[in-house]
């Protein structure tokens, strides 16, 4: 009995021992499975991350091409604009040069008008001054007539 009692406690300590070693087992599946788990969240949150940040990629390339269209409309809109002032300014300067143009020939008259008004006072003063003499001869004949005849 004594050999069957050894043998039982014999088959108990491997049972256990298997037991253990099967225990052992399952905490290092149910680590594993916590692991994995574990993983595939962090990699369902970083493929989160990932999709937000591609979206928002995306959006400021988006806002980036807005961006460079606007840049290049202003850009048409200035370089239209400072053409359109150099034209104004041609414009203008072609009209000041005109009215100079004018005022000099203005000018030009102007003092040729004084000086044929010049002229003219002197011719008048001349008649005037032969008119005056004449007068005065014709008064003095007149006189030398009248002087005569009485």
């Amino acid at each position: 009995k004594q050999q069957e009692v050894i043998e039982l406690k014999l088959q108990l300590e491997v049972a256990q021992g298997d037991d253990a070693i099967e225990k052992k087992f399952q905490v290092e599946r149910l680590v594993s499975a916590a692991k994995l788990a574990h993983l595939e969240h962090s990699l369902k949150k970083a493929m989160q991350s990932k999709n937000l940040l591609m979206s928002q990629v995306a959006s400021l390339q988006n806002a980036n091409e807005d961006a460079k269209k606007l840049l290049s409309e202003k850009e048409s809109l200035l370089e239209n604009t400072k053409l359109d002032i150099i034209a104004m300014v041609d414009e203008r300067s072609t009209e000041t040069t005109r009215l100079l143009e004018e005022m000099t020939e203005l000018y030009n008259a102007k003092v040729a008008a004084e000086e044929q008004v010049a002229f003219l006072e002197g011719e008048l003063g001349a008649a005037i001054l032969l008119d005056s003499e004449s007068t005065e001869q014709m008064t003095s004949r007149e006189s030398i007539d009248v002087g005569v005849a009485t």
